[in-house]
C-alpha cells in the first residue's frame, strides 16, 4: 500500500516536472512564424514607417501583453496546482500512516486478510481517481499553455525589436531632420532659381526689346544709307554736271578770250584803217581845195 502511494506521488510529481520543463522550453523557444512576421514587419518598418505598421505593432504589443498576463495567470494556476499536489501528497502520506495504523490495529484485533485487501483496493481506487483527476487537470492546463504558447510572442525578441524599432525611429527622425534641411535648401534653391528665371525672363524681354530697337535702328540706318547713297549719287552727278559746266565754261572762256583777242586785233585794224582813211581823206580834201 505504501509503495503504490509513493509510486502515484512520484508519477504525479514527474508529470508536474514535465509540464514545468515543457512550459520553460516553450517560453524560451523560437516561434518561427511569429518571428518571421515580426522580422518582415521590422524590415518594412526600416524601409519606411507607416501608420498601418505602427497600428499593427501596437496591436502585437497589446496582444503580447495580454498573453503575458495569461501566462502569468497560468503560472499562478500551476503554482496552485503544485500546492494542491503537495497537499494531496501530504494527505496521502497522512492517510498512508492512518492506513498503516489501521492495518496494524486490524491485524492486532485479528481481522481477516480479505477485509484488509478490500480496504487496500478501496484506498487504491480512491488514490487512482485522485491521480486521474490530477492528470486530467494537468493535461487541461498543459493544453491551455500549449495553445497560449503558440500565440505567445517572445518578450526578449519583442524587446529587441522594440529597441531596434526605436533606434530606426531615431535614425528616421535624424534622416527626417536632414531631409527637412535638404528640402528647405531645395526650396531656397527653387526660390533662387525662380528669381533667376524671372531675372532671365526680364533680361530676355529687355534683349528682345533691344533687338527690336536695334532692328529698327538698322532699318533706319539702312534707310539713311540709301538716302545718303542717293544723295551721294546726286552729289556725284551734280559734281559731274558742275565739272562738265566748268569745262564748258572754260571752253567758253577760252573761246571768248580768242574772240576778244580777235576783236582786239580787228579793233586795232579798224583803228588803223580809220586813221589811214582819215589821213587819206585829209590829203584828198587838201588836193581838192588846192584845185579850186
Amino acid at each position: 500500500m505504501g509503495a503504490d502511494s509513493k509510486f502515484l506521488l512520484q508519477k504525479q510529481a514527474m508529470l508536474l516536472r514535465q509540464l514545468e520543463e515543457e512550459l520553460r522550453m516553450r517560453k524560451h523557444g523560437k516561434q518561427a512564424m511569429l518571428v518571421r512576421q515580426l522580422e518582415e514587419e521590422l524590415r518594412l518598418r526600416m524601409r519606411g514607417p507607416s501608420i498601418e505598421m505602427q497600428q499593427q505593432m501596437e496591436v502585437l504589443f497589446a496582444e503580447n501583453e495580454h498573453l503575458t498576463r495569461e501566462i502569468a495567470i497560468l503560472r499562478e494556476t500551476i503554482k496552485e496546482l503544485e500546492l494542491r499536489i503537495e497537499t494531496q501528497k501530504q494527505t496521502l502520506q497522512a492517510r498512508d500512516e492512518s492506513i498503516k495504523k489501521l492495518l496494524e490495529m486490524l491485524q492486532n484485533k485479528g481481522v481477516g486478510g480479505k477485509m484488509i485487501e478490500q480496504l487496500e483496493d478501496q484506498t487504491k481506487k480512491e488514490l487512482e481517481a485522485r491521480l486521474v483527476e490530477s492528470e486530467n487537470l494537468i493535461r487541461h492546463y498543459e493544453s491551455i499553455v500549449r495553445n497560449r504558447d503558440q500565440e505567445l510572442n517572445i518578450t526578449k525578441r519583442l524587446d529587441e525589436y522594440r529597441g531596434e524599432i526605436q533606434r530606426r525611429d531615431q535614425e528616421i527622425l535624424a534622416m527626417s531632420a536632414k531631409m527637412k534641411t535638404l528640402e528647405e535648401q531645395h526650396q531656397d534653391y527653387q526660390r533662387h532659381i525662380a528669381v533667376l528665371k524671372e531675372s532671365l525672363c526680364a533680361k530676355e524681354e529687355h534683349y528682345t526689346m533691344l533687338q527690336a530697337d536695334v532692328e529698327e535702328l538698322r532699318q533706319r540706318l539702312e534707310e539713311k544709307n540709301r538716302h545718303i547713297e542717293k544723295k551721294t549719287q546726286t552729289a556725284v552727278q551734280a559734281t559731274q554736271e558742275r565739272n562738265r559746266i566748268n569745262n564748258e565754261l572754260s571752253e567758253l572762256r577760252d573761246h571768248m578770250d580768242i574772240k576778244d583777242r580777235k576783236i582786239n586785233v580787228l579793233q586795232r585794224k579798224v583803228f588803223h584803217n580809220n586813221i589811214t582813211l582819215k589821213h587819206s581823206f585829209s590829203k584828198t580834201s587838201i588836193k581838192q581845195v588846192m584845185v579850186y
